[in-house]
This record gives C-alpha cells, structure tokens and sequence, in this order.
C-alpha cells in the first residue's frame, strides 16, 4: 500500500483542483466540459502509473476512494452524535481521510432556516 500513497496523494490533489467533479452544489458541476476536462486531467494521472488505465478505471478509482472516505466520515459523526465525551470521538485511521476532507464542504455549507423570528420569545404552557 505505500507503493501507492504518492499515486492516490497527486490523484486526489488533481481530484480537489476540479471541482466539477465533486461540488455538486455548485454551478461548474452541471458543465460536462469541465467535467470531462477533470476526468481527463485524472485519467493523466493514472496513466502514469496503470498504462491501461481509461475513464471507466477513474470513475472507479473515485467511486472507491470517496465510498471508503465516506465510511470513514460516518463512524466520526455517528461517534458525535451518541453523546460520547471528547476522548471517546472516532479518530479515522484512514491515511487519506484528511486528503478528502474538502468533499465534505458542500455538505456542510447547509444552512437552516428557522420559522421563528429572533425577537420571538417563546411560551410554554
């Protein structure tokens, strides 16, 4: 496996630098240009390494990392959410994990909406 970390490190740094690929929150997502401008930046990446390798091997390759990372990101937040005390928070072993953490930015930017009004005071009964 660390024959591979400097392979997986420039593919994810390629990956971050195209965010069509992955910021499906912003509006260069929905442009198949850039899109196919990423995939092919990525597939240069791979080939460098796996002369085989097509734009099926980098969808996957994605697919692989990201489903990986994912599992990842919900052991931290299922460990968040039940209450365990600061010590007891999932730590990921993942040696990537932090490498994907960008991925998670048009998550997190969700805002909620409150229907109440900030000067409202509310009464219970």
């Amino acid at each position: 496996m660390d024959q591979n970390k400097p392979f997986v490190t420039e593919f994810l740094e390629t990956y971050k630098r195209h965010p069509a690929l992955w910021n499906a929150k912003s509006n260069v997502s929905k442009n198949k240009h850039l899109r196919n401008l990423g995939i092919e930046d990525l597939l240069k990446v791979c080939q460098e390494k796996f002369k085989d390798a097509n734009t099926a091997f980098v969808k996957r390759k994605i697919n692989n990392l990201r489903t990986v990372f994912r599992r990842e990101l919900n052991k931290v937040l299922k460990s968040k959410t039940t209450g365990s005390s600061v010590n007891e928070i999932y730590i990921p072993t993942l040696w990537y994990y932090d490498l994907l953490s960008f991925t998670t930015e048009d998550e997190s930017g969700r805002v909620g909406i409150s229907s109440l009004d900030d000067d409202t005071e509310l009464q219970f009964t």
